[in-house]
């Protein structure tokens, strides 16, 4: 059974997210100078990274939205250490 059109979008659209979110991760990564892979970020942005990966076998709208939620979390993450 094929794909739907607007399941195939969102997962195109969510890769893009997770493309963003692992850069901000490794921005703060290089800005601050961390090297510790044990540090919270890095172990985000790997986890960002795994989660990437696993888009592409997602195939409901609920699986998606948890999908974009670990992004949103993230990213919600990276702003409060930022302090904007």
């Amino acid at each position: 059974m094929a794909e739907g059109y607007d399941i195939t979008l969102k997962k195109e659209v969510l890769i893009e997210v997770a493309a963003d979110v692992y850069a901000q991760c490794y921005r703060y990564e290089q800005d601050h100078g961390l090297t510790d892979e044990k540090h919270p970020v890095s172990v985000m942005r790997r986890t960002i990274a795994q989660t990437q990966h696993g888009i592409v076998t997602l195939k409901t709208d609920e699986e998606l939205e948890r999908a974009r939620g670990q992004f949103d979390f993230a990213r919600a993450c990276l702003k409060a250490l930022e302090g904007t």
